[in-house]
Formats: C-alpha cells, sequence, structure tokens
C-alpha cells in the first residue's frame, strides 16, 4: 500500500479527484466511532458518500470538490479526527 500523505490522525492511500480513502489507525474495532464520523462527514453538503470499515481502520470519501476543494477536505478531516482521538473512552471496548 502506497502512502500518498501521511499525518498523525490519518493516511491517505488514495487520492482521486472526487474521491479519497484514508486509513484512520484509532478507528480500529471502534464502531461506534466509526458510525458517528460517517454522520459527521456526510452532513456536509459537499460530501456524497463515507464508507468506513474500521477492521481495516479504512475511510472511503467521495465528495465534491468544487464545494469543497481537498485541502478543505482534509482540513475538515484533521478537526473531526483530532476531536476524535483525543476524547477519552468510557468504556473498556474504546468506544
Amino acid at each position: 500500500m502506497k502512502k500518498i500523505q501521511n499525518n498523525n490522525l490519518f493516511i491517505v492511500v488514495r487520492d482521486g479527484e472526487q474521491k479519497v480513502d484514508i486509513i484512520v489507525p484509532f478507528l480500529f474495532q471502534r464502531q461506534e466511532r466509526a458510525a458517528i464520523l460517517k454522520i459527521i462527514l456526510l452532513k456536509r453538503d459537499a460530501i456524497k458518500d463515507v464508507l468506513v470499515d474500521c477492521d481495516n481502520n479504512s475511510v472511503a470519501i467521495k465528495f465534491d470538490p468544487k464545494k469543497l476543494p481537498k485541502p478543505q477536505l482534509f482540513e475538515v478531516l484533521n478537526i473531526i479526527l483530532k476531536n476524535f482521538s483525543e476524547k477519552p473512552s468510557n468504556n473498556k471496548n474504546g468506544l
């Protein structure tokens, strides 16, 4: 798997014109957080679809680059994921 862009919160593994695939390590087996991430992202009009697989830590995002340019999408992801990663877990399963 070729890493295109990497930061502390996510790794971009595929970078298309209207779709990006990222790896989010802290989503591993955290289905509740994965579902919340999907809901939050889909609230943005420019994001058309989000597929999350928390067993593989992967998130596929289809978006409209005219409404949300890729640099802004990455900034949105940074903000959301930073909040997720800093929020302490309330139970032993890390949800």
